[in-house]
């Protein structure tokens, strides 16, 4: 008879599931941009940024934040996962018919080309699907291979309609139809498969028990929609207040910024349930926050530094010429992606800790800097003023975030991560010295190709040399199994 997992085998399978899919959702989303870039043009593929970036806080309402909180309440209590999702779906329900009205009305009224309001009632077609995506019921479950097997098929889906029928600048009325079929046939699959072998699907219409949800979900709803502002506000600014052309070279910037980020949702996916089920026990809560924050750096810092390392050989490898006048706020944007993954930690421990207020509080905080910033600097910088307002954001996100984790739960763990920077920021500025020194002038993919290899190689050789991450607890992770003094380090 099979033998449970240990709480370190569920994470090392959930890991192995979610690191497969997102390495494919990440490949399949850079060909499908790079695609979408070239074919499109600047003007076009700025269109379909722009729809995505407004569609994105729509998205938002109709969750209200019931994905972190369902995951955390199925996590602490598996036994009221049937009742909890079926209360969760009748909410959305109701969510989702309210909000998709609210959106068809605002498009309408916005002062946009005709072009561009097709394109967003095409993508709004999407938000029936997010209110049915079930991702948090097999989170919470820490049930990461169905979770994986969609985003997989969502995103292959997607590319491949997108490869079958975009070939010119025309055909931006199909490239927002693809993802937005490859999203509703993969949530009805999910929700297929949940219905088959957890708990059945339903939905209860039940206002009364609506209220205690909304009560703890709408500060993590409000946290979300703040968060949605570092990254879509510029690009919707930028959409009023500069060219065609610009907004289409800086979604492109924001697409590579959205790749970097996907090791976050997959080191978050496994780590919140984790972290949430360690409360409230200090021992437990400590070692699972300790564990998050290195498995943060651990994967974001390399990817960071890297990007600042070569932005140029990124650019032209992915875009092309047209879009090289983005280089400089990519370069910038990287240092919001160093921020985010600092963030990680200290942000999800909020909500995971019962403390979702203040995890409210950072990203308001840096929602309204953000928004205030661009209104500064978009109109002197451009698209780097835009990329540095996101920066700056995401800074005070980090500042209010960690601040709050060290007074409450005289939680810090710092140390690590900045090793685990310094480290990565030494393999960059080497391997991008390497490849100057022995490519001159290569094409970019060559060096790419050879300065990747080195950084990551150096990045891994100074990660064992410092002792960064203990290799017993590396191993013990992949065995299946934890250090047996986490409990006891305090």
């Amino acid at each position: 008879m099979a033998q449970p997992l240990s709480e370190g085998g569920r994470i090392a399978r959930n890991f192995a599931a979610l690191f497969s899919s997102q390495a494919a959702a990440a490949a399949a989303g850079l060909v499908a941009t790079a695609f979408l870039a070239r074919m499109l043009g600047t003007e076009s593929f700025g269109v379909l940024g722009f729809g995505v970036a407004i569609l994105s806080y729509f998205g938002l309402l109709v969750t209200l934040g019931t994905d972190v909180y369902g995951a955390r309440e199925i996590a602490q209590t598996p036994a009221r996962a049937a009742r909890l999702v079926h209360d969760l779906l009748g909410l959305r329900t109701a969510t989702v018919a309210a909000v998709s009205v609210l959106y068809f009305v605002v498009v309408f009224a916005l002062d946009l080309p005709e072009r561009v309001r097709v394109v967003l009632w095409i993508q709004g077609a999407g938000l029936l699907a997010t209110a049915y995506t079930l991702d948090f019921v097999f989170q919470g479950l820490q049930r990461m291979g169905a979770i994986a097997a969609r985003q997989t098929m969502a995103s292959a889906l997607s590319l491949a309609l997108v490869l079958l029928v975009v070939r010119t600048p025309e055909d931006v009325y199909l490239a927002a139809l693809a993802p937005v079929a490859a999203g509703a046939l993969t949530a009805g699959w999910l929700a297929l498969r949940m219905h088959r072998a957890v708990l059945p699907f339903g939905i209860a219409v039940r206002p009364a028990a609506w209220r205690p949800m909304l009560k703890a979900s709408l500060p993590i709803a409000v946290a979300q929609l703040m968060g949605a502002v570092f990254f879509y506000i510029d690009i919707v600014m930028l959409g009023f207040m500069e060219t065609p052309h610009l907004v289409g070279v800086y979604v492109g910037m924001s697409r590579v910024l959205m790749v970097t980020l996907v090791a976050a949702g997959l080191i978050g996916s496994v780590f919140l349930p984790v972290v949430a089920a360690a409360w409230p026990d200090a021992g437990p809560m400590r070692a699972r926050y300790r564990d998050f924050m290195i498995a943060a750096l651990l994967a974001g810092a390399p990817v960071a530094l890297a990007g600042m390392a070569f932005p140029a050989e990124i650019v032209s490898v992915i875009f092309g010429a047209p879009y090289l006048g983005g280089t400089t706020a990519l370069t910038i944007l990287m240092g919001m992606t160093l921020a985010a993954y600092l963030a990680m930690a200290p942000a999800g421990a909020l909500t995971s800790w019962h403390d979702q207020t203040w995890h409210m509080v950072a990203f308001s905080a840096g929602g309204v800097a953000n928004v205030a910033l661009n209104l500064v600097l978009i109109p002197r910088y451009g698209i780097e003023g835009a990329a540095t307002a996101t920066l700056l954001a995401q800074l005070l996100v980090l500042a209010v975030a960690a601040t709050r984790i060290w007074l409450r739960f005289r939680l810090f763990e710092m140390g690590p991560a900045a090793a685990l920077v310094l480290a990565a920021a030494i393999a960059a500025a080497a391997a991008r010295w390497l490849a100057d020194a022995v490519l001159g002038d290569a094409p970019a993919l060559a060096v790419l190709a050879v300065g990747g290899t080195c950084g990551a190689a150096i990045y891994l050789g100074l990660v064992a040399a410092m002792r960064i991450v203990p290799l017993r607890r590396l191993r013990g992770a992949v065995a299946g199994r934890l250090r047996k003094d986490d409990a006891g380090d305090r």
